[in-house]
């Protein structure tokens, strides 16, 4: 049986107006970003779309 192939999209939008301003996507939880531990979830997949503000690094 073949691996499975399978491709992400992570969707990392929104004002973040409840939380001043900051954007969700870089929040950190034990020294990680909440993007670069979604990212990490999608470890394996053919490609990687990440949808979000221009400002997003």
């Amino acid at each position: 049986m073949k691996g499975l192939t399978f491709s992400a999209l992570v969707l990392a939008g929104g004002r973040s107006s409840r939380l001043g301003g900051v954007p969700k996507a870089l929040l950190t939880r034990e020294g990680s970003t909440l993007l670069s531990t979604v990212l990490a979830a999608c470890e394996g997949a053919v490609t990687r779309v990440v949808v979000g503000p221009a400002t997003l690094p």
